[in-house]
């Protein structure tokens, strides 16, 4: 998902029949030992088939949504296994009449709903629940629950402030490890689109057309069908969509069939199913008078079978001058290949785009069928990458938990920046790359107070969720440091190996983490990978570095040049230390030289031999690594006197120097003048200043100890009252 800042409203539809618990009195006994005793006299007289009307939660109930809190995830349970319920879906087999939606003259409450139905088909786990829970929001009206294939109708209830829907099972003879299959009428009834789940906007401004659309992430899926709710939780899904003749349809998965409806004129039956586990959150229907472009892409790994492509979008914006599909999309074969040769094969049977306006989100990788927002038709081909690399990265492999989300927006992300090395060249990935740098840094003081990569995120928190700045942006820069630790070689195969060992199903942090590992060992990379990811995915911040160089004393037939290196962040669950490989390039006019180490220490110091004297040098010159950097600084000459003219000498011993020892000092100035010693960092920082007194001649000695100080490069300056500083450099050694 490209994710644009949203503020939903909460206002909910409610209607009195809506937020009712209704209680089918035949057989449900149980489920009537939860209600007060006048409601179960009602229902008890109330004869066979009738419904009670109750706003409190059957006991059953009860101890269903306590159970459901108890997992960490109240009415949405996104932590752990699918088992969390008790229960894996199967399929779902939704049904949808939008007929009414796109025949009616105006929109408004009353023309705002449609009928729907669903089948659901799950397995139990290990022992079946009392209450069968599933997602449903208040705004569907259920009418009906029945085992699919009979007349066997169940109870079922609607626990207040919540969007929960329970059936009692306790008395309905399941075993475990028993699949059942469930039918479901319900009606969806609106009044805005604020609600989410299911959006309706009419023709008028930039919207050509009427248009229905669903979006289902991250937990709108229950607002237009009853689900179990958990991207953990992945289904098959098939829909059939009732529309009239002259609307197209687009969904998740491939189109089975168009069909006329024998008891209806001008309706049309569009088949559609998926044949891969899909989560409920990638899961989406769009409709509207579109137009049908057909495309195809080859499969790298497959030459002779071709992946169908198809684009459903208004007539206008096929070729226009403000929204054009056709160059906006033309390029997508290739990046289809692309991404088949650096994450494997293409997972699925087709890939489709249908364009959606208004589209708050501006994009979404509803599995096979992304939905694409109309600005994006404006030549945004950073989007259309984005999209596509989500069917390997969120769709055939999904995150087990909203915590796990960037991984797959993360990659997403990266893609983009993959899709421009490839379109154009290096530099147009490293500048991909430093866009997303620049809205990480940008957001929330430099990046430093955004939080860590992982955290435990609330599902109903968007904004936590959609975090910009760290799930997509500092994501994307985790796959590029992985990249440039373990090389091309190893880390394509890593990708590659994502789709062998999790498509179809979900992965976790800690897994991915694991599976790095695994394809670093085998590929013989000796990296710490624990430590690269404790500080860059469990934990918060960027290192922020300082650095200088300077010619020194030692070099034989080259130059001898130390750099110094400090980190500076500072925070809260912020590494003190950053341990990453670093680069540093050295430059005198035409000649380059560069130079690699490993920084592992907040203050460290390298030494060098170049072939040449360096005039500059840049540190990270390919921004390699997420962080605040110096801009090319110059490499100084360290002269035996800071300023040039005047009178005077300074001489020092011993050099190098170690802490604790004493240094010896003797210079030559003005008799009677004061002198201050300063010791300054290779940075220029003042670290320590005394007064030494005055000259007792025209030369006098001098005696410092050395403090405890990190083995490197530093001044010595004395500045003489009425006079100047004389420098000289000093190596503190280990």
């Amino acid at each position: 998902m490209i994710h644009d800042s949203i503020q939903r409203s909460t206002a909910l539809f409610t209607l009195t029949f809506a937020t009712a618990i209704l209680l089918l009195t035949t057989g449900l006994e149980a489920a009537n030992d939860g209600l007060p005793a006048s409601l179960r006299a009602e229902a008890a007289s109330a004869g066979e088939g009738s419904l009670v009307v109750q706003h409190t939660c059957s006991r059953a109930c009860a101890h269903a949504v306590a159970a459901a809190d108890s997992k960490g995830g109240g009415d949405h349970i996104l932590g752990g296994t699918a088992g969390d319920r008790g229960y894996d879906v199967l399929s779902y087999d939704l049904t949808l009449n939008w007929t009414d939606i796109f025949t009616a003259e105006t929109l408004d409450v009353a023309t705002r709903r449609y009928h729907a139905a669903i089948d659901i088909k799950l397995l139990f786990g290990e022992a079946v629940p009392d209450t069968l829970v599933l997602d449903a929001h208040p705004m569907l009206n259920i009418e009906t629950i029945e085992f699919a294939g009979t007349q066997e109708m169940l109870a079922f209830v609607r626990p207040e402030d919540s969007e929960l829907l329970c059936i009692p099972l306790r008395d309905a003879g399941l075993e475990a490890g028993e699949s059942i299959e469930l039918h479901i009428a319900f009606q969806l009834m609106f009044e805005d689109n604020d609600v989410g789940g299911f959006v309706l906007y009419d023709k008028g401004f930039t919207t050509l057309e009427r248009i229905a659309y669903t979006l289902s992430a991250p937990n709108f899926a229950p607002h237009w069908f009853p689900c179990n709710d958990n991207p953990s939780d992945k289904a098959l899904v098939s829909f059939s969509v009732l529309v009239p003749a002259e609307i197209q349809v687009a969904c998740t998965g491939r189109r089975v069939s168009v069909e006329p409806m024998d008891d209806a004129e001008n309706v049309f039956e569009h088949r559609w199913t998926m044949d891969r586990p899909t989560a409920t959150y990638l899961m989406a229907v769009q409709a509207s008078r579109y137009i049908v472009k057909e495309a195809s892409a080859a499969r790298p790994e497959d030459p002779e079978t071709d992946i169908p492509l198809s684009y459903y979008l208004w007539n206008a914006d096929w070729n226009g001058e403000v929204y054009n599909a056709s160059t906006t999309l033309e390029r997508l074969p290739d990046m289809i290949g692309l991404f088949s040769n650096q994450f494997g094969g293409y997972p699925f049977e087709t890939y489709g785009v249908a364009i959606a306006e208004p589209f708050t989100y501006g994009a979404m990788e509803n599995q096979t069928m992304v939905t694409l927002g109309r600005t994006v038709l404006q030549g945004d081909v950073g989007t259309v990458a984005h999209e596509l690399l989500h069917m390997w990265m969120g769709d055939h492999v999904t995150p087990a938990t909203w915590s796990d989300i960037w991984f797959n927006e993360g990659a997403a992300t990266y893609g983009e920046a993959l899709w421009a090395e490839y379109a154009e060249d290096v530099e147009a990935y490293r500048a991909v790359m430093n866009s997303k740098r620049g809205f990480y840094m940008r957001l929330n003081n430099d990046g430093r107070g955004q939080p860590a990569i992982w955290r435990e995120i609330d599902p109903d928190d968007r904004n936590d969720i959609y975090n910009y700045a760290v799930t997509y942006s500092k994501g994307a820069w985790i796959y590029h440091m992985l990249r440039g630790v373990m090389g091309d070689a190893a880390f394509f195969d890593a990708m590659r190996s994502l789709g062998d060992s999790f498509g179809g199903g979900n992965i976790t942090t800690a897994e991915f983490v694991e599976l790095i590992k695994t394809r670093a060992a085998a590929h013989n990379l000796d990296y710490d990978f624990d430590q690269f990811f404790d500080q860059w995915i469990y934990m918060r911040g960027h290192p922020i570095y300082a650095a200088g160089a300077q010619i020194v004393p030692g070099g034989t037939e080259n130059t001898r040049v130390m750099l110094r290196v400090r980190q500076t962040q500072v925070g809260n669950d912020i590494p003190e230390v950053f341990t990453m490989p670093l680069t540093v390039e050295f430059r005198a006019g035409a000649q380059v030289e560069r130079r690699q180490f490993f920084n592992n220490q907040r203050d460290q110091s390298e030494f060098f031999e170049l072939p040449f004297a360096p005039e500059e040098m840049e540190l990270d010159p390919d921004d390699a690594v997420l962080s605040v950097k110096p801009d090319t600084r110059v490499v100084t000459d360290a002269p035996e006197e800071a300023a040039s003219g005047g009178q005077g000498q300074l001489y020092i011993t011993p050099n190098p120097v170690h802490p604790g020892e004493l240094l010896h000092i003797e210079m030559e100035a003005r008799p009677g003048a004061a002198v201050t010693l300063r010791l300054y960092d290779l940075l220029g920082s003042c670290l320590l200043k005394r007064e030494l007194g005055r000259m007792r001649g025209a030369s006098d000695a001098f005696a410092l100890r050395v403090p405890e100080s990190t083995p490197g490069l530093y001044i010595v300056g004395l500045d003489v009252k009425n006079g100047r500083e004389l420098r000289r450099t000093v190596i503190v050694g280990d």
